[in-house]
């Protein structure tokens, strides 16, 4: 299991290799295994083993997180994430909702 307890879904292990040449893995969940549209990705400026996470497992962490900055920014680096941000039709009504409350907390602090 995953971060937070994340069903292990059809996962395939990770065909990238850093600078290191390791497979990257996952800081939170600590999986190198990756799937369509979950691949690892590195949002912010930190590096080494904590430069890669599922999207998945951000998107878990930024929800659970208590400061409401965890939404803008990395808490181990202070820098601002990286990420494209996803249409309201990709996200789907919930999502959407989501997203406002996210931007309205960013804002309003």
């Amino acid at each position: 299991q995953g971060y937070l307890g994340r069903p292990p879904a059809s996962r395939r292990p990770c065909a990238m290799v850093d600078d290191t040449g390791t497979r990257p893995v996952c800081r939170f969940c600590l999986e190198d295994t990756v799937e369509e549209g979950d691949e690892l990705i590195a949002p912010c400026l930190c590096s080494g083993s904590m430069k890669y996470v599922h999207r998945s497992c951000l998107d878990q962490w930024r929800i659970d997180g208590f400061d409401p900055k965890t939404v803008t920014h990395c808490g181990t680096c202070k820098a601002t994430f990286r990420m494209e941000q996803d249409s309201a039709s990709a996200l789907g009504a919930e999502g959407e909702v989501w997203l406002q409350i996210a931007r309205y907390l960013a804002w309003r602090l």
